[in-house]
């Protein structure tokens, strides 16, 4: 997936392409677009290779200064002896990123008082709805492929996203 996702909100529709049509699809009135693309964010050291990352937000945006004492969460946490590849070795079951994961937010849980989640409740509430996100976007990006856009009526979107801090 090289090319980004153009949006175009017009004639109460939404069209979805990789360029801008010069007509609308719908009506044919001449069109202007803007861009919309699916990156990844957050705590990273590497700053490539993580264009086909799906990311996962655990901070409200409103908790934005969390964010530097995470860094320091996180960098005690892989420091850690748990992480040292020379004790523990990567397996597919149970050390794996996943694991990773949910070890360290459980940490900065425990660090604030406050108690750890769950495997399946991390799972069920953060990262399927980003997997069902992601699948939604690739099956977009196909149609876009095979029919050069997408249209679907004007919608808003009320749907709550879930949060821990």
């Amino acid at each position: 997936m090289d090319v980004c996702v153009i949006r175009v909100s017009h004639c109460e529709k939404e069209i979805f392409c990789f360029s801008v049509p010069e007509e609308c699809p719908s009506c044919g009135e001449q069109l202007r677009g803007s861009r919309l693309q699916e990156a990844p964010s957050g705590v990273v050291r590497d700053q490539s290779g993580w264009e086909s990352c799906v990311s996962v937000p655990l901070v409200r945006p409103d908790m934005f200064p969390l964010l530097a004492q995470w860094d320091r969460y996180l960098d005690q946490f892989s420091d850690g002896p748990m992480w040292d590849p020379a004790w523990h070795r990567f397996d597919e079951e149970h050390h794996n990123c996943f694991t990773f994961c949910l070890g360290f937010i459980n940490s900065v849980l425990a660090a604030e008082g406050r108690s750890p989640v769950s495997r399946d409740t991390f799972t069920h509430s953060f990262i399927l709805p980003r997997m069902r996100r992601v699948t939604k976007y690739t099956t977009l990006y196909r149609h876009i492929q095979r029919h050069q856009y997408y249209m679907v009526d004007r919608q808003q979107d009320t749907a709550a996203k879930p949060d821990i801090f």
